[in-house]
């Protein structure tokens, strides 16, 4: 496949970027692929001619498959979008912000917010003079470092002689000008006022509601990950494996599977499990207490 893919690319570059555009273009992107169409035990078989659907794990690891085939070092790269600027796009191109006052970095410079669902995968090829150059095979991503293919050459700026002085700004121009500023100053002022309200109504309550649930959540949700982390250990041992392509649900689907007696236990300790470790939700007592005792038969049932 990757020979037949790259036969039109003159250089190792443009054939990398073959395989980017046919990955991008000819697999659809979902997030629940439906693996019952995949029969190879070969992760980027089964994507790439059974299950042809996925997220960013199955292109980007496909892409590296691919073009270390054909010679080219790739590596596999794990980690995050840019997230999410906390200026709304729109007001940055009105400028909006600008009347107020408030300088905007045109190259988006500033404080962005990454959550967990902007984890990303991508690879990165080696070129020889110049370094390690990222690809987004992943249909529908973009990777936040594109550059443009054709960059025009600098010129010089032309500076003619009879240029026309800039217009004077009007008293109609200076008028609006204030009224943003004084408008601005309003807002601000009514939101500094309504915010310093409420702190002093409730600062000592919140922090101490946050400090006796940061408790709860350590405590019990820690807890769980600990109780499930030894059971994957003792897992290992009794021959239940998580393949390195797999996650935690799908490693315990599959042994549900492979012991049917075992399904209600399993379900239930990954479903706490992974509340415990991915959401913001705090664990109870009462919800440890079932984690340990399902854990508990499971070893049972694995002796």
């Amino acid at each position: 496949m990757a020979v037949e893919i790259t036969k039109t690319g003159t250089n190792a570059y443009d054939k990398a970027k073959l395989i980017e555009k046919y990955l991008n273009e000819h697999y659809p992107y979902t997030n629940t692929p439906d693996e019952s169409k995949g029969k190879s035990k070969d992760f980027v078989d089964r994507f790439l001619f059974e299950v042809k659907q996925g997220y960013c794990d199955y292109y980007s690891t496909s892409m590296a498959v691919l073009t270390r085939s054909i010679g080219l070092p790739t590596r596999w790269v794990k980690g995050y979008s840019s997230g999410a600027s906390p200026i709304p796009d729109q007001i940055r191109e009105f400028g909006v912000m600008g009347q107020m006052g408030a300088e905007i970095d045109v190259n988006g410079a500033g404080t962005y917010t990454v959550r967990n669902a902007d984890a990303h995968s991508w690879v990165e090829v080696y070129f020889e003079g110049y370094g390690w150059i990222s690809f987004e095979p992943t249909s529908g991503f973009r990777l936040p470092n594109v550059f443009p293919e054709n960059t025009p050459p600098p010129t010089e700026p032309v500076v003619e002689s009879d240029a026309e002085p800039l217009p004077t700004p009007s008293t109609e121009t200076k008028n609006l000008s204030w009224l943003w500023l004084t408008l601005a100053g309003a807002i601000a002022a009514g939101l500094a006022g309504a915010a310093l309200y409420f702190l002093t109504r409730s600062a000592s309550w919140q922090a101490w509601r946050n400090q006796r649930k940061d408790l709860r959540t350590v405590n019990f949700n820690q807890k769980i990950i600990v109780e499930f982390e030894r059971l994957l250990r003792l897992s290992r041992r009794k021959g239940y494996t998580r393949f390195e392509h797999e996650t935690m649900r799908e490693a315990t689907n599959r042994w549900a599977k492979q012991s049917k007696w075992m399904k209600h236990e399993l379900e239930t300790v990954i479903e706490l499990f992974e509340r415990a470790k991915y959401s913001q939700i705090s664990s109870t007592e009462d919800e440890y207490q079932l984690v340990s005792q399902s854990i508990v038969k499971l070893r049972e049932q694995m002796k």
